[in-house]
Formats: C-alpha cells, structure tokens, sequence
C-alpha cells in the first residue's frame, strides 16, 4: 500500500511538472501599415471609382506555444480513467478534475483494495473489498494542498527544455525533455494527456478510457462501506 501511495504521488507530481512547465505563450499580434494620404484629382467627365478588392482568407493563426495549447487542452477536461504501468504492475485510476487539478482520485488495485483521495474534502480512504471496510485518513498539511501549490519554475528555467512533435506507439505526441535527459515526458495532443514518462530513467506508461465520461458517483464511497477513524498518534 505504501509502495503505491508513493507511486502515485510520483504521478501526480510529473503531471504538474508538465503543468508548470507549460509557461505562457505570447500571443502574436499582427501588425498593418498604414497607408499614406492624398488626394484624387477630380475629372468633369469621370470620378475616380476605388476598387474594392475582394475579400482575402483570414490568415491562420498558429500558436507560438505548442506545449500551451496542449496544457490548455487538459486543462478542459473534467474526468478519465488512467492505467498506469510500472513494470508489471498496473494501476488503474478514476481522476475527476477542475481548471486543469485533480480534485479526487479512486484507485483500484485488486487484491490490494482501493484508495479514495478527496482533496476537495481534506480526506482519503483505504478500503479494503473482502471487508468492505475503509479507514479514514485526514490530509493535512501539504498533502491537502498538494496538487495546487507546486513551484512553478521560472522563464530561465524553462529554457532547459526540448520540446518537439514525435509519434509514439502510432499516436501522435509532443516531446517534453530536459537538456539533461534526466526527464522526459510524451503528451498525446487529442487531449494533452501524458502517456509516457521517464524519470531517473524508469519509463511509465500510460493509457485512458472514458474522458470527460466517468460518472460522479466513482468518486464516492461504496454503498455499504464500514468506515473507521484512523488511530490518533499520542500527543497529536
């Protein structure tokens, strides 16, 4: 169980990293020349009609950006279903979101039970299927605040990252690396949604189902369920 809490963590930190590193894109302004001034000479016979030229496609703006529009992306999305696989071992997540953040989070790991994390409440569940019991556990501190309030690098910082168009296992990415290689991250552009990473070298894969269709209920405690307090510490 801890073993996975930590994974998870990891998780939930690479995909604000991405969010941090997005930076805002500056917005191309287009610019005219104005035309100079003057005057027609006027004919008794004929007046000078202008001509209208027809009118011209709009040009199409592109970002300068990409990792931005991808960001603004999922950003938009309001819940999927995430398998994380870690060597052998996958894990499957609901994850509801708002304004880009993780606001719950229910994970199934078979015979290890589920996890229910609602940051929105302060709270996070471990249940446990065969019982049907979950033990209560408050968040406090960082752990509460955690998918809000990471350090955003700055612009010299960003200046340590590669990004550039690959296709990975047929799907069609943005490659997010720094200079360094120490962390790379693959963003499909459909939804902006990480499907791969490596950090330390140890690669994760991703895939989702059910984006923006997970119902709320997901996000629920089980009809049923046995809930009990996590034991205070002495003195706490």
């Amino acid at each position: 169980m801890i073993k996975y809490v930590k994974a998870m963590g990891i998780l939930l930190c690479v995909s604000l990293m991405v969010s941090a590193i997005v930076g805002c894109g500056k917005k191309q302004s287009a610019q005219t020349d104005a035309g100079s001034s003057g005057e027609v000479a006027k004919s008794p016979v004929a007046q000078v009609t202008p001509q209208v030229a027809p009118d011209a496609p709009k040009p199409v703006v592109r970002s300068s950006n990409p990792l931005a529009d991808l960001m603004k992306k999922q950003s938009g999305l309001t819940s999927y279903v995430m398998t994380m696989k870690m060597g052998a071992q996958d894990m499957k997540s609901a994850m509801k979101m708002e304004n880009g953040k993780p606001v719950r989070i229910r994970t199934d790991m078979g015979a290890m039970g589920w996890t229910l994390v609602q940051y929105d409440k302060g709270v996070q569940y471990m249940g446990n299927s065969k019982t049907n019991v979950a033990m209560e556990i408050p968040l406090k501190g960082s752990q509460h605040n955690a998918p809000s309030t990471m350090i955003m690098p700055s612009a010299e910082a960003l200046k340590s990252y590669k990004i550039e168009s690959e296709t990975l296992d047929g799907v069609d990415c943005l490659k997010v690396s720094k200079a360094d290689s120490s962390t790379t991250v693959w963003m499909e552009k459909e939804h902006g949604l990480p499907v791969q990473m490596i950090m330390g070298g140890k690669p994760m894969k991703l895939k989702y189902e059910q984006v923006n269709a997970v119902p709320d209920s997901a996000f629920e405690l089980p009809a049923g369920v046995q809930v009990q307090k996590a034991p205070t510490a002495p003195g706490r």
